[in-house]
């Protein structure tokens, strides 16, 4: 006996007839008016549900959503075409912190950025060791060579020799560096003297000349106007009772105004 057509049939006839502005659960024996081919319909629906098989039995879920994956079609049509999108739902709380990525690749390097202000003077660093040794300099003026010959005179002075701030041996220096125009002139000494006169020069009258001492002269002592005591500095006394070396032989008194002779 089939047990699923009867129903679905009589649903797909009544449907028809409904369609068809007839009312096919009415008996035609009870409406005299029934066409006879309406009966005739009738007796073929009865006939075709008597030879309706037996259903297959009901798919498993498993076989629906292997049918669904392989086969688009066949979701397209049991779910019908897709509908218009729904609003944006609202914003749903943060997910927890994902691990940490791989490192990426190097980016290209970016275009230098603009010049900051200048920062403050930072505190000078350790000293550096020592460099190498440079090349020599050029050579230096020509120094003095301890022997040279007359040169000028200076301005006439007693036995204390003053320039400047400076007094004796130093000063009478210095009078003879103006006198000749030459930083290397000095007080000519008694080699010096000689060596001029060699060479043709000398002083146009007596001069003072350096020859240290304190040695005798006959009956004086010649000290170069220095006290016969203490730190034996030159030209710091114009005391008439010292004597002083002079160009042309022997001393004078150092109360005497006299040049020096300059030698370089």
């Amino acid at each position: 006996m089939c047990q699923f057509c009867p129903p679905l049939a009589e649903r797909n006839l009544t449907s028809l007839f409904q369609d068809g502005g007839v009312d096919a659960r009415v008996p035609p024996s009870e409406d005299p008016v029934r066409p006879r081919s309406l009966q005739m319909v009738l007796v073929g629906a009865a006939i075709g549900l008597a030879a309706c098989p037996e259903p297959p039995p009901a798919p498993t879920a498993q076989e629906v959503a292997e049918r669904l994956r392989a086969d688009p079609e066949f979701l397209r049509m049991v779910t019908g075409p897709p509908g218009p999108p729904g609003r944006d739902g609202e914003r749903g709380e943060p997910g927890p912190r994902g691990e940490r990525g791989d490192k990426g690749d190097k980016g290209e390097r970016g275009e230098p950025g603009p010049r900051g202000e200048r920062g403050e003077r930072g505190e000078p660093g350790p000293a550096g060791p020592p460099g190498m040794t440079g090349p020599a300099g050029p050579p230096g003026p020509k120094g003095d060579s301890g022997v040279g010959k007359f040169c000028g005179e200076s301005a006439p002075s007693k036995g204390m020799a003053v320039s400047g701030g400076m007094v004796g041996a130093r000063a009478a220096k210095r009078l003879c560096e103006t006198a000749c125009g030459d930083a290397q002139a000095h007080v000519c000494t008694k080699t010096e003297v000689s060596l001029s006169w060699q060479a043709g020069l000398r002083p146009r009258a007596n001069a003072w000349i350096s020859h240290p001492g304190p040695y005798p002269h006959g009956a004086i002592t010649i000290s170069d106007c220095s006290p016969l005591v203490g730190d034996g500095d030159q030209w710091v006394d114009s005391s008439n009772g010292l004597y002083g070396s002079v160009w042309f032989g022997g001393g004078e008194r150092c109360d005497t105004s006299l040049p020096f002779a300059c030698c370089k």
